[in-house]
């Protein structure tokens, strides 16, 4: 891009001065040489914060005369074309960020406390549990839908035919996996430990995980919790305290070469008998006491 100083053409990069100091009508110009110049020959003087460089890319004009024609503009079916499409494009966009916000909110808010109060026993939940708690929770809903298909996937031992699921939010995912382990009996359980969330087995009921949480020695949520229940049992229940003393007993007998193998795992059995019957009231404490000692 060139301009016209002194007869001479020089390069515009090299005018710096245009962003430093004002623009003036140029009096060795002619209006017919506009287009060779920056400067509207017509203006008064201008600072360059008041220009705006024009759709050929090769002038600065006023920007106190440039008036957006958008009838201009959009006269032309490709630039109502583009405009279209970059509207429809950020409709979108912004749906879907707020379809997932919502997701993310609704798992919060409504998903984790439904489970909760699925898993509110130490019991997996039956039919009937899961049914009245569904229906108590009128917000446990997908915010969109899954499409099923299937596909062929090869492996070593040959083709397979698998199923395929497409879905058009994140949370239609959340509710089809959140029931589909319900259903399959693989349900998600809040940690009372360390309060992070696991998959249970139905084979298996704990409100605690199998998570490390130390490792010297290496023990989990489940085992700290197993020890922690023991204690407080033997603390709180005289049946536990009398036959952990016993237990501790015999064991030191058993250590001590007093007591073989066979005799201590005999011992335990019949301990476990006694304290059952203890716990059911079969037994007087005096009487379990006496006889678990033996």
């Amino acid at each position: 891009m060139l301009r016209y100083s002194s007869g001479e053409l020089i390069p515009f990069e090299y005018y710096n001065d245009i962003f430093d100091e004002p623009f003036y009508e140029d009096s060795e110009f002619e209006v017919d040489d506009y287009n060779e110049h920056f400067v509207n020959a017509e203006s008064t003087p201008v600072s360059y914060e008041e220009m705006y460089i024009t759709e050929e890319l090769h002038e600065l004009r006023a920007l106190s005369n440039y008036e957006f024609d958008s009838k201009k503009v959009f006269s032309n079916y490709e630039n109502r074309k583009d405009a279209a499409d970059f509207t429809t494009c950020i409709e979108q966009m912004t749906n879907e960020f707020s379809t997932f916000i919502e997701d993310i909110i609704r798992v919060k808010k409504i998903f984790m406390p439904f489970v909760d109060e699925l898993c509110d026993h130490n019991s997996y939940p039956t039919t009937q549990k899961v049914i009245d708690t569904f229906q108590k929770y009128i917000g446990v809903i997908s915010s969109g839908s899954m499409c099923m298909g299937h596909t062929v996937i090869e492996t070593k031992k040959g083709p397979i035919l698998c199923e395929t699921y497409r879905f058009t939010s994140l949370g239609a995912f959340l509710y089809f996996e959140l029931f589909k382990c319900i259903e399959e009996k693989f349900m998600p359980v809040k940690c009372r430990n360390c309060g992070r969330w696991f998959i249970m087995k139905h084979t298996t009921f704990s409100h605690y995980c199998k998570r490390l949480v130390s490792s010297n020695p290496p023990k989990t949520c489940r085992d700290n919790a197993m020890s922690h229940n023991f204690k407080e049992k033997i603390k709180s229940d005289p049946v536990w305290e009398i036959y952990n003393r016993a237990y501790k007993q015999h064991y030191a007998r058993y250590m001590k070469k007093k007591m073989s193998k066979s005799q201590f795992a005999e011992w335990g059995e019949y301990a476990i008998q006694l304290r059952q019957k203890a716990a059911d009231g079969e037994l007087e404490m005096e009487e379990y006491q006496r006889l678990i000692k033996i």
